[in-house]
């Protein structure tokens, strides 16, 4: 099972596989805010295998992947409704309490995709003060617990 929304209305649909009593299904669940429905999109049924969204051919919309033991395929979502690229979030501040820092800003949107719906990948690096030591690094870094502070990208 995988969530993603595939016709960009910003509610987030169910793309699943799996054995019903009519055999091996493969369904597309469109949810209309918190109601779903079958979206009737003719997919082959499978076992032993995975599904997934991703956007192989960059057009913003989410294509679908299905890998089984019957079958590997990518199926291309024509879909007119492209996802636009958010923004980036603002205001990003810190906290420290003790030896916890807690790192916010404030969420960004796209036209489609509500705030709550967006996800982030956060890379922490060392500060300036602690670019000394050598790279690459052996893992874990020698002396990491010496630098002080850390930092993110424009959190500084």
């Amino acid at each position: 099972m995988a969530w993603g929304d595939y016709d960009n209305n910003g509610a987030l649909d169910i793309l699943l596989a799996g054995w019903s009593t009519s055999g091996h299904v493969t369904r597309v669940y469109r949810n209309d805010g918190g109601s779903f429905s079958d979206a009737n999109a003719g997919l082959p049924g499978f076992s032993h295998g995975d599904v997934a969204w991703g956007d192989y051919d960059n057009d913003g919309d989410l294509d679908i992947l299905l890998a089984g033991a019957q079958i590997t395929r990518i199926y291309r979502n024509n879909s007119a409704t492209a996802n636009t690229v958010p923004g980036a979030p603002s205001t990003p501040y810190s906290t420290v309490n003790g030896n916890v820092v807690t790192l916010d800003w404030t969420a960004a949107n796209d036209a489609q995709t509500p705030s709550s719906g967006l996800t982030y990948n956060l890379v922490v690096t060392p500060s300036v003060a602690c670019r000394s030591l050598s790279r690459p690094w052996p893992t874990p870094p020698p002396a990491i617990a010496a630098c002080r502070p850390w930092a993110t990208p424009s959190m500084a």
